[in-house]
């Protein structure tokens, strides 16, 4: 099942410091030929940028997707600290995991329900809702954990055809 990674979220946050739609401009106005436009971000969205930075800090345990700590932003150096002292406190500070825990918890209770009276369509996607073997609840939980943390969640929807056989 694909419905995104918990590093789509650092891409979209670390704009700042590292521009890639800057370099993939560069390339897309070097190769004339490509169709492929630059991806500019939205201002609204560059807008919640601290906050969607919060939450991811919190989501990762304040790890960075480059495998550094995030801690010294949150626990800064004492203006008399020495640094050993400051590089021990930053080494057994230990990031609780109640916000992960809170969202997969919520996100349980939103996709949990019971499938009565469903259509057809949707009936026999139940225990395969992926062609991967994925139970639908499994799916909707985790599309509901994405709404949780990310505040939004795309799902592609590609319409299988039935075999004859089957529907007759």
């Amino acid at each position: 099942m694909v419905l995104g990674s918990e590093n789509h979220l650092f891409a979209l946050l670390h704009q700042a410091e590292q521009p890639w739609w800057q370099e993939q401009a560069a390339r897309s106005a070097a190769r004339a030929s490509s169709p492929i436009a630059p991806l500019v971000p939205d201002p609204s969205l560059t807008a919640q940028q601290p906050s969607l930075q919060i939450a991811a800090d919190c989501w990762n345990l304040l790890s960075a997707p480059d495998g550094s700590s995030r801690r010294q932003v949150y626990l800064p150096q004492g203006e008399r600290e020495p640094q050993g002292a400051y590089e021990r406190r930053l080494a057994a500070a230990r990031p609780a995991g109640f916000f992960c825990e809170a969202l997969r918890t919520y996100a349980g209770m939103l996709s949990r329900g019971s499938w009565l009276n469903l259509q057809a369509s949707l009936a026999s996607v139940l225990t395969d809702v992926d062609g991967r073997g994925t139970d639908l609840g499994v799916f909707l939980a985790s599309a509901a954990l994405l709404l949780l943390r990310d505040g939004a969640a795309l799902v592609l929807v590609v319409r299988r055809r039935l075999d004859r056989r089957a529907r007759t």
